[in-house]
């Protein structure tokens, strides 16, 4: 994945603010992964762009696994379930009206 300027700004926002690099990997999905980040922390690659301001960042870390988010999934998968259910019929209460 080619990282943006805006990206960029946001890794270094994050770094400012003390993230660890792993957690800003993390953030990014395994599509930026430690080494680009510590490129960035270096000033090796885009050593112009200014850090996001805090306002512009994501919640402080650490982030959740691949893993971890999959196990997430599979958990709600009833629940989604459940509400799916009740939309429905909710739907069908309206439509009856």
């Amino acid at each position: 994945m080619r990282i943006t300027d805006d990206e960029a700004a946001v890794i270094k926002g994050m770094l400012e603010r003390g993230d660890k690099q792993q957690w800003i990997a993390a953030w990014f999905g395994g599509e930026v992964n430690s080494g680009r980040v510590a490129e960035i922390n270096t000033g090796a690659k885009f050593a112009d762009v200014k850090p996001a301001p805090p306002d512009k960042l994501p919640p402080v870390g650490p982030y959740t696994s691949g893993r971890s988010a999959h196990r997430a999934l599979i958990a709600l998968g009833p629940v989604k379930a459940a509400i799916d259910r009740a939309i429905e019929a909710l739907t069908r209460m309206d439509a009856e009206d």
